[in-house]
């Protein structure tokens, strides 16, 4: 179970599966992760998903969780806005997010 083919998700599984020679047999696309955790649940396949959202669903028993090969754990996610105008929902969550522990990231933001 995955999104479209643009996912970052589905792109680190399909990583995964492909340095092990795993073909997938079929690949479900759906638009949400509580579809593609349900139909995980419900024994039609496998998914990458964050961990966090498995303990927020409180998945419980229901499946079983493995963790990413060290080359395939970590990515790095980056925030952008608009140079020109920053609107104030952006610029609070720039104080909220530079608030010393990314200085060198946050450089010149407000």
């Amino acid at each position: 179970m995955t999104f479209e083919s643009d996912c970052a998700y589905r792109r680190r599984l399909e990583s995964w599966l492909s340095a092990d020679q795993v073909v997938a047999e079929r690949i479900i696309e759906l638009a949400s992760y509580h579809a593609i955790i349900g139909c995980v649940a419900s024994g039609m396949g496998i998914a990458l998903v964050p961990q966090s959202l498995l303990e927020k669903l409180n998945v419980g028993e229901t499946v079983s969780i493995h963790p990413l090969p060290p080359a395939l754990a970590r990515v790095t996610t980056v925030l952008i806005h608009r140079r020109e105008k920053i609107s104030g929902a952006v610029e609070a969550l720039l104080r909220i997010l530079c608030d010393g522990s990314a200085e060198k990231a946050c450089a010149g933001q407000p």
